[in-house]
C-alpha cells in the first residue's frame, strides 16, 4: 500500500490510428474524461498535444489522492467494464499506449504552465531522474516541476480495456515540468538531454484540455 501523503498519477502516451481523430476527440471529451475523473479519490485530468508532431501524441495524466485509488474496488469495476464507444476506440483507435500508476514522489513551485516536458525513465535510467532533481528543477522558466514513481506491481492483472488494446508499455519514473511557452518547452527539454546524457525520452507538449472532479461532483 502507498502513503496517502504521495498522490497517485495515471500517466499515459499514446497515438491515434490515422483518420481517427474525430472519434477519439468525441469519445474522450463527451465520454472518458468525464467518466474517470468523476470517480471517488480522482483530483483531475489533463491531456497534451505534442508540440512538434513526433509519437506519441497525446500524453494525458490523472491526479488522485493516492496510488491505492488506481487499484481500488471501485475504480477496477470501471476497467473491467468499458463501454461500447470505449471498447472501439480501444480496439481500433488508441495505437502505441504507455499507461503506469505511479506515485508522486516530489514536487517544486505551484503554478501550472501551458507547455510541459516529460522525461520518461526505464528501470536502468530511474534511478538518474532522482540524482539530476535539483538540476531538472531548475530548467529555464520552469513554473512546476513533479516526479512520479511506478506503483505498479509485476503481477498486476491486466485489465479488460488493456486486454482490448494489447498490452501497455510502462514506465519506471517521469519527470515532468511545465513551463509558459513553446520556446521555454523546447529550451527546457534540450537542457534536460544536456544533464542527464543517457537513455531517457523526451517530449514536448502543450495543454490541450482539462478537467476538475470538483466540477463534476458538486
Amino acid at each position: 500500500m502507498t502513503s496517502v501523503t504521495e498522490p497517485g498519477v495515471l500517466a499515459i502516451w499514446n497515438d491515434c490510428r490515422e483518420g481517427g481523430e474525430a472519434e477519439y476527440e468525441a469519445w474522450y471529451r463527451g465520454e472518458h474524461l468525464r467518466e474517470r475523473v468523476g470517480l471517488p479519490g480522482f483530483r483531475f485530468g489533463r491531456r497534451y498535444l505534442s508540440v512538434d508532431g513526433s509519437s506519441p501524441r497525446y500524453f494525458s495524466w490523472y491526479e488522485t489522492d493516492s496510488a491505492d485509488v488506481l487499484f481500488s474496488a471501485v475504480y477496477l469495476e470501471r476497467g473491467a467494464n468499458p463501454t461500447p464507444m470505449t471498447r472501439h476506440i480501444m480496439s481500433t483507435v488508441f495505437r502505441n499506449m504507455n499507461r503506469t500508476v505511479c506515485r508522486r514522489t516530489r514536487t517544486s513551485n505551484e503554478i501550472v504552465g501551458a507547455f510541459a516536458v516529460t522525461v520518461r525513465a526505464d528501470d536502468a535510467t530511474a534511478t538518474m531522474l532522482d540524482a539530476a532533481w535539483d538540476k531538472l528543477a531548475a530548467l529555464p522558466d520552469l513554473l512546476r516541476a513533479e516526479l512520479w514513481h511506478t506503483a505498479e506491481k509485476s503481477d498486476d492483472v491486466p485489465s479488460a480495456e488493456e486486454r482490448i488494446r494489447g498490452r501497455d508499455a510502462k514506465i519506471a519514473a517521469c519527470f515532468v515540468a511545465t513551463v509558459s511557452d513553446r520556446e521555454h518547452a523546447e529550451a527546457a527539454a534540450q537542457r534536460a538531454r544536456d544533464i542527464l546524457g543517457a537513455d531517457v525520452t523526451i517530449g514536448t507538449y502543450r495543454l490541450s484540455n482539462a478537467l476538475e472532479h470538483r466540477d463534476i461532483v458538486k
